[in-house]
């Protein structure tokens, strides 16, 4: 059953209004014309593409910090995803971090005004702020600004970098939940932009607690992401040891390798 027969097929909500268009737009101008026409509307919208599942408790959640978060300004993204790693149980049931997840998410009218798509003025923007590109891909650990870089060349055409440098340049804050509530399943290779993959596999959470918090980033909530980033799923002492011992290795390597060659 394709995308469209599931969107007729029951009453999703209390007003249902379906917006078609008939040729294949394409990933980015889809998203960026969808979210743009719903927000000339309405003050905020939830976003979900075809390949993601939600927990029970997505659509409470998404509301709730819709709602509790708009007069923030600060606060600029609602994400629903959340990577699993070690020492998830370390996380608060919520927290803020600068980065932000597409699978499942959620914005005000007041933060897409500040959305911007001219790659080189971004990425010249980036470079120039505090901490550099290093800083906007999470501590060297994610290559965020290369997915830039490849949109500037036209090897990619995308929209969620450009959306992730927006909110970063304005200092801006996204909401994560201590257990995802989503899931994609389209990394089994059948998706249309992603490949396969089981790095990004996680369990639902039913329901998440959800209370205001400190307008800042979280120091545990930054440490998660950089390990899931650099480790993966297993980001563990004993893992982060043997990628450590094999890193020092491979200098040594390198260095003996550079004598040698200097003395030929």
């Amino acid at each position: 059953m394709d995308t469209r027969s599931i969107v007729r097929e029951r009453q999703w909500c209390g007003e249902v209004h379906i917006h078609e268009i008939e040729s294949n737009l394409g990933l980015a101008k889809s998203i960026r014309q969808g979210v743009t026409t719903i927000l000339d509307n309405q003050e905020r919208v939830i976003v979900l593409e075809d390949d993601i599942e939600t927990a029970p408790g997505f659509l409470a959640y998404m509301n709730q910090a819709l709602e509790l978060y708009a007069q923030e300004d600060r606060v600029m993204h609602i994400a629903a995803y959340l990577p699993l790693t070690s020492y998830h149980w370390l996380l608060p049931s919520s927290f803020f971090h600068r980065m932000m997840f597409c699978w499942g998410w959620a914005t005000w009218r007041r933060s897409w005004d500040y959305a911007r798509w001219d790659a080189r003025q971004l990425t010249k923007e980036l470079t120039e702020s505090p901490g550099g590109i290093y800083n906007f891909d999470v501590q060297g650990t994610f290559p965020l600004s290369e997915h830039l870089r490849a949109n500037l060349e036209g090897r990619s055409s995308t929209w969620a970098v450009f959306w992730a440098a927006s909110i970063y340049l304005n200092r801006g804050l996204c909401l994560f939940p201590g257990i995802t509530l989503v899931r994609n399943i389209g990394l089994d290779g059948s998706g249309e932009n992603c490949d396969n993959s089981t790095e990004f596999e996680v369990n639902l959470s039913e329901v998440i607690k959800l209370k205001s918090i400190q307008l800042r980033e979280s120091l545990i909530g930054r440490f998660y992401m950089r390990s899931f980033f650099r480790y993966g799923n297993d980001s563990g002492i004993f893992r982060r040891l043997r990628i450590t011992s094999g890193r020092l290795k491979h200098r040594l390597f390198l260095k003996m390798n550079h004598k040698a060659y200097a003395n030929q």
